[in-house]
């Protein structure tokens, strides 16, 4: 039998939404989701990241102990 143990990380801009819905988005969305999923990336990086706009889920394994 082969033990995976994984945790599941769910995240998104805090008050992206509420804050798009009085902003000309698309001046600065792009460089704002950029940035956000760099932070992703370079923090975990032995990991799966399913980007998603304004959030990511995140998959990441744990060796058992």
């Amino acid at each position: 039998m082969l033990d995976c143990y994984s945790f599941v990380i769910f995240t998104d801009i805090r008050g992206f939404t509420q804050w798009s819905e009085n902003q000309n988005i698309y001046q600065y969305a792009p460089e704002l989701i950029k940035k956000f999923n760099d932070l992703l990336e370079t923090n975990f990086e032995d990991c799966f990241i399913k980007k998603l706009g304004d959030g990511a889920m995140i998959v990441c394994e744990k060796e058992p102990e």
